[in-house]
């Protein structure tokens, strides 16, 4: 068999544009790449869709949701050349475009599942979620997005929203039940990001060298305990983070909870104990022995 290097370690680089004989369909690269392999299986494009069925495609590819009516009379009402250019735009400014790209990434994290082995407990990990979606919706550059979910929390003067951002690898299932071993749990949560890790940036399952390195494989086995060393050197915090817009009344609330808890002795006064301790002065027996106080 035939081996090179993994395909997620080769560079990528640009292939020479294959020839077609129906030049003008073509309006990209990627539609000459098309145009070829119809060629070759002796087939025609399609007719172009209508607008509706263009604008349907794409609202659901960005945004994960179909057009409205109003948004579908909005764009065949609109004339212009760049109708369906100014379409993508809007599509692209809304939040649900963070939230269509953002799903994706979640799977990756595993954000879906529940927190453990012991029992299906929930997790409250939306802070992170609204992080990857704003994320995506304010174009942040990959290597940012990137750096600061592997090791926002490292960063120097790290933001609240930088050490969210490290709920990426909060994702892994836990154990709370009575009796286990803390530490073997923490190995399993330990492997578990190492895999996700190598899954999610490098392309490739790790997993074979956690145990032995593999002739072909491109991680050896001291390279997987170096990255998850790296993943090991962790604590598991937990953050407080109030919501600004709520934090006022949060105060105001505790103030008052505070001001009442201050007068509750005088509304509920508590009766003074009387204690005594009772002298014994006489004592009998049945039997007619002889008993002492």
């Amino acid at each position: 068999a035939g081996w090179q290097q993994h395909w997620s370690f080769i560079v990528p680089t640009a292939p020479e544009l294959p020839r077609v004989q129906d030049g003008k369909w073509a309006r990209n690269a990627i539609d000459t790449f098309v145009m070829a392999r119809l060629e070759s299986e002796g087939l025609r494009p399609n007719p172009e869709a209508d607008s509706v069925s263009l604008q349907r495609r794409v609202t659901l590819d960005l945004t994960g949701l179909p057009p409205t009516v109003d948004e579908v009379d909005a764009f065949l009402a609109d004339k212009r050349s760049d109708a369906y250019e100014r379409l993508v735009d809007r599509l692209m400014e809304s939040r649900h475009y963070g939230e269509r790209l953002g799903q994706n990434w979640l799977d990756l994290a595993r954000y879906a599942d529940t927190s453990g082995y012991h029992f299906d407990g929930v997790r409250f990990m939306w802070l992170w979620r609204d992080w990857v979606i704003d994320a995506f919706n304010n174009d942040m550059p990959f290597d940012q997005f990137t750096l600061e979910q592997l090791a926002g929390d490292l960063l120097p003067n790290a933001t609240p929203d930088q050490r969210i951002a490290t709920g990426f690898h909060r994702n892994t299932m836990l154990n709370e039940e009575g009796g286990i071993d803390p530490l073997e749990f923490r190995f399993h949560a330990m492997t578990d990001r190492v895999a996700t890790t190598g899954t999610t940036w490098l392309g490739l399952t790790v997993g074979c060298a956690q145990c032995h390195t593999h002739k072909y494989d491109p991680i050896p086995h001291r390279e997987y305990y170096q990255l998850m060393a790296f993943l090991n050197n962790t604590e598991e915090p937990d953050m407080e983070l109030p919501e600004p817009s709520e934090e006022a009344q949060y105060q105001a609330r505790l103030s008052e909870a505070e001001s009442l808890t201050a007068t509750l002795a005088e509304q509920f006064p508590i009766e003074e104990a009387v204690w005594s301790t009772p002298t014994l002065t006489e004592a009998r027996s049945k039997k007619g022995a002889t008993v002492r106080p």
